[in-house]
């Protein structure tokens, strides 16, 4: 099992320790992402999903495109842009293209009085693993 957890201030990544089943104790990786800064968390959240891919070599990868790190969430801090949410989902479709891994993708997240201002963010998954 593997979870990759969005903190409005940490990135965490829960690694099974040692190969029991059912898992136990998780080993943490902490990264620091400052908020308002696409690029950053890009960059973060590219070596974080690397080195899980390279890790545990999965069968199968169930991604959860919250949006809840958007810059317009209104409870979400880490200020991501529209465009930094499709470089995101995007590098999701070619890193498990690349590695041959099937993904499921389901969209999550997202907090807002006006549901219809969650259209945009969602559609950056649909956009990055169509186009």
């Amino acid at each position: 099992m593997l979870a990759l957890i969005y903190h409005p201030i940490y990135s965490q990544l829960a690694l099974p320790d040692g190969h029991r089943y059912p898992i136990q104790k998780y080993q943490r990786l902490y990264q620091a992402i400052q908020s308002h800064y696409s690029d950053e968390f890009l960059e973060a959240f590219k070596q974080i999903v690397e080195m899980a891919i390279n890790h545990h070599q999965p069968d199968l990868i169930i991604y959860d495109a919250g949006v809840d790190i958007h810059f317009d969430d209104e409870l979400g801090y880490l200020n991501i842009s529209t465009e930094g949410l499709y470089q995101r989902d995007k590098f999701m479709r070619n890193i498990t293209a690349q590695k041959g891994i099937p993904i499921a993708c389901v969209v999550g997240g997202g907090y807002r009085n006006n549901h219809e201002d969650l259209v945009e963010p969602h559609l950056q998954l649909i956009r990055a693993f169509v186009n």
